[in-house]
């Protein structure tokens, strides 16, 4: 009796050498390491790693050739892809939208930039949007190189029903827009809040630092400090002399001691001047007539 893992290596190498015939890439048992490959006996599961006319998993594009040839192969001779009965029933479910038999003539072993001419059996390159061509194959459209399609058989257009994110339809054009004022306005004030706010940061780190400095010297000043300012009075022997002193306080004041000076009244002589009186030098007569 043989083993449960016996019988596994056998139904797989069974399935390895079977020829087994798909209709999609998913049909294969051991996609992805297998595909499904165009050759001569129709639409066949094979190994990658073998090469040959794949049939793509995406929808939008058709066969390949793999392995890639990503070099410049304009000019280089090329074969193009072995026809079937199942070939021309696929080219029949694509529909003439996608391709039709006078495509498969253009499909060759040349990058996915280029095409198999069939006059010359060279790989030319293929053309963009907008370019006169007589087949589908001949034009792309995107950065990848997608298959386009030939409208009238005159002029590359793009494929009509694929979804938009394979390209970016004519009449959506980019547009910058009308409040690019606006966000250009909004983009400058965040950026100076921004610079701001990681200068202005700092800076109030520092100013508040120096300000609690000058606040702690304030508070810790020393007892010298204190007697030098307190030296700075002069001292008073008795308090007729502090009210002399504290009588004069407007000359301390700038620019006072000028206009007093300026307007004092200098005596000329001992006749004008003003004599101050004791109670003790004052006489009940009234001194006599200067005439």
């Amino acid at each position: 009796m043989l083993k449960p893992l016996t019988v596994l290596v056998l139904t797989v190498g069974l399935l390895a050498s079977a020829e087994l015939h798909c209709q999609d890439p998913s049909n294969c048992p051991f996609y992805p390491i297998h595909s499904c490959f165009a050759t001569e006996k129709g639409l066949v599961c094979g190994s990658k790693s073998d090469g040959g006319f794949e049939m793509s998993i995406n929808p939008i594009e058709t066969f390949y050739y793999t392995p890639f040839n990503v070099e410049n192969d304009t000019g280089m001779p090329c074969i193009t892809i072995p026809l079937s009965d199942e070939l021309y029933s696929y080219v029949d479910y694509r529909g003439p939208t996608v391709m039709d038999l006078d495509d498969l003539e253009l499909i060759g072993n040349c990058s996915r930039m280029s095409y198999c001419d069939k006059r010359k059996r060279t790989c030319q390159p293929k053309r963009p949007v907008g370019s006169h061509c007589s087949h589908n194959m001949e034009c792309y459209f995107g950065m990848d190189g997608f298959p386009g399609h030939c409208t009238n058989q005159s002029v590359c257009s793009i494929r009509e029903g694929l979804p938009a994110y394979y390209y970016t339809p004519s009449n959506e054009q980019w547009t910058v827009g009308d409040q690019w004022q606006s966000a250009v306005y909004a983009l400058v004030i965040t950026g100076a809040l921004a610079i701001c706010l990681i200068f202005g940061r700092q800076q109030a780190s520092n100013l508040a630092s120096g300000v609690r400095g000058l606040y702690d010297k304030w508070n810790n000043r020393s007892v010298q400090t204190r007697a030098v300012d307190a030296s700075s009075i002069p001292p008073f022997q008795d308090e007729a002399s502090w009210h002399h002193y504290r009588g004069r306080w407007w000359k301390k004041v700038p620019g006072l001691g000028w206009v007093y000076k300026r307007f004092k009244r200098e005596p000329t002589n001992d006749d004008e001047a003003y004599l101050h009186l004791t109670r003790q030098e004052r006489v009940d007569d009234p001194p006599p007539y200067r005439g």
